[in-house]
């Protein structure tokens, strides 16, 4: 299946319809948004920062400070990761008992520009049989990525000096 419109909420909320009880996102880029929307939901959730490695000029001290914000907040169990190396993927994972349930990925970064407005981005579906593949993806990209609150901000000269 293709989807074209209310990427966000498609997002947010398709561990409802998928009964999904964690998401992992890897996202090229991310904004605070969608993942403050992300926090308010009743599901664990690991978002990854795929190309702060190499793109700094977006990663600000305000940016930074949300994002550890929420990765230290106890009332929920969002995560917020920066990725060592550069990754361009946007990938969806929800997981139910650690295995995947269902997996979307496309053009759509989990940034509010990435996930509003009607046909600006796509996702699609991933085929099941793929599953355990990108899955193990995600977990590769897990091990080479360090919590937001881990990190020392923009000013430090590399991600991995830090982590």
């Amino acid at each position: 299946m293709a989807f074209f419109s209310d990427l966000e909420g498609l997002i947010l909320d398709r561990h409802l319809k998928n009964k999904a009880d964690e998401l992992i996102v890897l996202s090229g880029y991310i904004g605070p948004l969608p993942i403050e929307n992300l926090a308010k939901r009743n599901i664990k959730s690991k978002i990854i920062w795929g190309t702060l490695a190499e793109d700094k000029k977006t990663f600000t001290s305000a940016f930074h400070k949300k994002y550890q914000a929420i990765t230290s907040d106890i009332s929920n169990t969002t995560e917020v990761l920066y990725k060592h190396s550069y990754d361009h993927s946007k990938i969806y994972c929800w997981l139910k008992n650690d295995k995947p349930v269902e997996i979307i990925s496309g053009s759509a970064n989990f940034s509010n520009r990435g996930l509003k407005g009607s046909h600006r981005e796509t996702l699609f579906n991933v085929n099941a049989s793929q599953f355990l593949t990108v899955h193990n993806y995600l977990k590769v990209a897990l091990q080479g990525s360090v919590l937001c609150t881990s990190h020392s901000g923009p000013d430090s000269s590399a991600i991995h000096e830090s982590g």
